[in-house]
């Protein structure tokens, strides 16, 4: 972000996920440099998906110009909505810290169960609730598949249980990748070999 900063240039920082780090301290562009807008909002740290109530820090000179696009594109969230922002902020510490309590575990579990299944995780996640997996090992036929199976279902949202089941389920599909491509395109391929060990 420093090396950012020190290019003089407006940044525009996305921070919505400002607030789920596991590891060492999160930053703000803000920290930094005035010269930015910081863009956050209630949908991740409060789970408050869907209810589109965010808000946007900005350099002074930019506020009415702002205000004027605003103004002509909507006139503000339900009020139901900003009363639930108020709640947030005044009462929802100690829950936003027991969400990121679990989500660290379920992020430590996720991982951990990954690389059981031989797929590579090149960068351990310290924020959001993400985990990126290298299924390169796949052959082209079923690397869409497997792309899929895990974007959809590895997250570490859901609870630890259904993260079970899912691992379970994505072991299955590596079992079947690993009897319809054996002996073909890649017949030792590590990832086929470590998943028939589930």
């Amino acid at each position: 972000m420093a090396e950012i900063a020190s290019l003089g240039v407006p940044v525009i920082s996305d921070e919505v996920y400002h607030g789920l780090v596991y590891e060492d301290t999160e930053h703000s562009i803000l920290e930094f440099t005035d010269n930015a807008f910081v863009l956050n909002g209630f949908s991740k740290a409060y789970a408050m998906t869907g209810w589109r109530l965010g808000y946007l820090i900005a350099p002074q000179p930019f506020i009415r110009p702002m205000q004027k696009i605003q103004q002509n594109l909507f006139i503000s969230p339900n009020a139901f909505v900003q009363w639930a922002g108020v709640a947030a902020l005044r009462e929802a510490g100690p829950d936003v810290l027991r969400m990121r309590s679990i989500y660290n575990e379920r992020r430590i579990y996720i991982i951990r169960r990954l690389r059981e299944m031989g797929l590579g995780i090149c960068v351990e996640p310290t924020g959001a609730f993400y985990v990126l997996a290298n299924i390169s090992a796949f052959s082209r036929d079923s690397y869409q598949t497997a792309f899929d199976i895990l974007r959809r279902r590895m997250s570490v949202l859901p609870r630890a249980s259904i993260l079970e089941r899912t691992a379970r389920a994505t072991c299955a599909f590596l079992r079947q990748f690993a009897r319809k491509y054996r002996g073909r395109d890649e017949p030792d391929c590590p990832l086929s070999r470590r998943a028939e060990g589930f």
